[in-house]
């Protein structure tokens, strides 16, 4: 499927407006820099690395919509990695509620399916790189430390029995911390 025209025409005009400034910026500046002779290729190069250019057009808005981007992949992010945190908040609240505790806990059992998600991910990526990373590291230390004190949780407050929220706070737990011990080692 091709994109369409008017992106394509928005790309050739960017294109030519790109060439066009180069252009102009390179010529202006190689008219007015004194270079020794014999001219030196090397030394011509080593100039135009060394110059600080006037921003590319367009610089402004592509700036601002990768801030945007970035804070709204922060917004999506940030719960989605911190999910094990997330499900034992949720742990820790539904048991000082008398009423509407299994809907804490439902939302819990959610975000141990996410935070199942995420340790997975995270050892699917070490298994493919097998390099260690310091925000893989970290992770899976949140993921396992959650899940062992959400476990403690549920087996020393009186909440409603949900089997599957432990199990599910298990396999997270194990994840997180096969994956702790493989990106350590």
């Amino acid at each position: 499927m091709a994109p369409p025209k008017a992106l394509m025409e928005w790309a050739r005009r960017t294109d030519e407006a790109r060439e066009e400034w180069a252009r102009e910026a390179v010529d202006g500046w190689a008219r007015t820099e004194r270079f020794l002779q014999p001219f030196s290729w090397g030394e011509a190069e080593a100039a135009v690395l060394e110059r600080s250019y006037p921003p590319l057009p367009g610089r402004f808005l592509l700036n601002a919509v990768g801030l945007l981007a970035t804070g709204l992949l922060a917004l999506i992010a940030l719960p989605l990695l911190g999910s094990s945190v997330v499900g034992l908040v949720l742990v820790a609240l539904a048991s000082g509620q008398e009423t509407g505790a299994e809907e804490l806990l439902w939302l819990a059992r959610i975000a141990f399916c996410a935070a199942i998600l995420v340790a997975g991910a995270g050892l699917s990526v070490w298994w493919q790189t097998r390099r260690r990373s310091v925000v893989g590291i970290a992770l899976a230390a949140v993921t396992a430390i959650a899940s062992t004190a959400t476990y403690v949780l549920l087996l020393v407050l009186d909440l409603p029995t949900m089997p599957r929220l432990s199990i599910l706070v298990i396999c997270a737990g194990a994840l997180g911390l096969a994956d702790l011990v493989l990106e350590s080692v």
